[in-house]
C-alpha cells in the first residue's frame, strides 16, 4: 500500500509532545481492542449510503438523457433548432459535466472512505497480530520461569544445593521473561496510542471528506452555470420568442393561483436529534 495521507496522520505525533517511555498502557488494551471494532463498524453503513446516493446520481443523469434525447425530437425541425447552441446541445454538455462529477464523486468520496478503513485496519490489526503473539511469548516464558521456581524453592526447602546448571538457567530465562514484559508493554502501549488516533481524532480524517464534497457541489453549480451563460440558452430563445411574439407571461397549466412562500434555501436549518 502506499502512503496516504491518512497512513501519514497516524504515523505523527498529533499531541507534539514526546513519547513517555516509561508509561506502561498495555492494561488499557483490551478495552482499547473493543473501542476500535466499534468504530470500524461505522464504516459499512456509511460506504453503503455513499454508494446508494452515487447510484441515485447515475439514475437521475440517465433519466435527465433520456429527457434530453425525446425534447431533441420535438426541437428537430423547428425554428428552436436552427437558434445558436438549442437547449438539447446544451443539455448534452450538462450532460456529460455530470458524468465528469459522478466519477469524481466515486474516487474523491467513496474511495477516500474505503481507503481510510483500510489503512487504518491493515495499520490496527498488523499491529494486534504482533501483540498477540508478544503476548504469547511473555506468557510462555513466565510459565517456564514460575516453573523453573518453584524447582529452586523446592531444593531450598530440602536443604539442597541447586545444580550451577539450573541456577544459571533459571536465570536466563528469568532474563527473557523481563525482556518478553518489557516489549510487550511497549508495543502495547503504543497500540493503545495508535487506536487512540484512530478514534479520537477521527475528525480529523473526516474533516477533509466534507470539506471535498461541499466543494464538489459547489464547483458543480458553478460549472453549469458557466455553461448556460457561455452558451446564451435562455437569451436566445427569448429572442426566438419575441421575434415569434410568443407570449411568455402567461403561467403554466396547472399553476397554483395562490402564491406560495418557499422556506428560504440559503437557511442552514440544524439536523434533529
Amino acid at each position: 500500500m502506499g502512503k496516504t495521507r491518512i497512513g501519514d496522520r497516524l504515523s505523527k505525533n498529533t499531541t507534539g509532545e514526546a513519547p513517555d517511555e516509561k508509561k506502561n498502557r498495555s492494561a488499557e488494551l483490551e478495552e482499547f481492542n473493543a473501542k476500535f471494532d466499534e468504530f470500524t463498524k461505522q464504516f459499512k453503513p456509511l460506504v453503503t449510503v455513499l454508494k446508494n446516493h452515487h447510484a441515485q446520481l447515475q439514475k437521475l443523469q440517465k433519466t435527465q438523457g433520456d429527457v434530453t434525447t425525446e425534447l431533441a425530437k420535438w426541437i428537430e425541425k423547428s425554428p428552436i433548432e436552427n437558434a445558436e447552441n438549442n437547449p438539447a446541445n446544451v443539455q448534452v454538455a450538462l450532460g456529460k459535466l455530470d458524468n465528469i462529477y459522478s466519477d469524481k464523486y466515486q474516487r474523491e468520496v467513496i474511495e477516500y472512505v474505503r481507503e481510510w478503513e483500510l489503512v487504518i485496519k491493515t495499520r490496527v490489526e498488523a499491529s494486534c497480530k504482533q501483540a498477540k503473539e508478544m503476548k504469547q511469548d511473555l506468557s510462555h516464558y513466565e510459565k517456564k520461569t514460575e516453573s523453573l521456581s518453584k524447582g529452586h524453592e523446592a531444593a531450598v526447602a530440602k536443604e539442597k544445593t541447586p545444580s550451577p546448571k539450573d541456577v544459571e538457567r533459571l536465570k536466563r530465562n528469568e532474563e527473557k521473561l523481563s525482556l518478553a514484559r518489557d516489549s510487550y508493554e511497549a508495543h502495547a502501549t503504543r497500540l493503545v496510542e495508535l487506536i487512540e488516533q484512530v478514534v479520537d481524532n477521527a475528525w480529523k480524517d473526516l474533516l477533509p471528506l466534507l470539506l471535498r464534497m461541499i466543494r464538489m457541489d459547489t464547483d458543480k453549480i458553478t460549472d453549469h452555470n458557466e455553461i448556460i451563460e457561455s452558451s446564451n440558452v435562455m437569451q436566445n430563445l427569448k429572442n426566438l420568442a419575441e421575434e415569434y411574439k410568443i407570449d411568455l407571461t402567461t403561467p403554466p397549466p396547472g399553476a397554483a393561483e395562490k402564491t406560495v412562500v418557499a422556506a428560504d434555501p440559503k437557511k442552514v436549518v440544524p439536523l434533529k436529534q
